[in-house]
């Protein structure tokens, strides 16, 4: 969550990597923080 409060759209290859992760909690995050980002682009 915190990565997609701070909007660096450096980390949205690593953030990509974790919205494929096996452990939900972790893949919801990251796909959420992948969306922030990326509408504030």
């Amino acid at each position: 969550m915190a990565l997609g409060n701070i909007g660096d759209v450096s980390t949205l290859p690593v953030l990509s990597q974790a919205a494929k992760d096996s452990e939900p909690v972790i893949a919801e995050h990251a796909r959420w923080a992948l969306e922030r980002i990326q509408a504030g682009q």
